[in-house]
């Protein structure tokens, strides 16, 4: 099974295209952080410039129905499969938290104060213990 595909310009439209999407994306020198549909010219600028000068270490395309993360893979940027969120009923998923973590403000985070993301828990039927399965960022939420 392909984990991955190479970021090209396809892969890329189809990344900044989804207006729903939230980015976290990690440069070299700073971190971007906001929605992509508002994500000011300057910064999208920014954002454009870190992939041709190949300074965009990784960065987190999330909204309320998946997470996709690029990342650096053999020298190259890569898209890695999506992380589906689940909304089956309570019998037949997991449980599933959904936890709350503040946004530093010295990494322009445009307004938004936490991150949200959603962990699903299984159980091991052996030791008798819970554990998170998968953990899926799901939003940032201003103010």
């Amino acid at each position: 099974m392909k984990m991955h595909t190479i970021l090209d310009q396809y892969e890329w439209g189809k990344l900044i295209a989804d207006d729903s999407n939230y980015v976290i994306a990690h440069l070299l020198d700073k971190v971007l952080i906001g929605k992509v549909a508002e994500l000011e010219d300057k910064k999208r600028v920014a954002f454009e410039k870190a992939l041709e000068n190949k300074t965009l270490l990784e960065a987190h395309f999330f909204n309320e129905r998946r997470e996709v993360f690029v990342g650096r893979h053999d020298q190259q940027l890569v898209v890695y499969a999506p992380l589906e969120h689940t909304n089956g009923s309570e019998d037949s998923e997991p449980p599933v938290v959904l936890r709350s973590y503040a946004v530093e403000q010295n990494c322009n985070a445009n307004g938004y104060k936490f991150l949200e993301v959603k962990e699903y828990f299984n159980y091991d039927e052996e030791s008798h213990l819970a554990y998170v399965e998968k953990t899926v960022l799901y939003r940032l939420v201003k103010g």
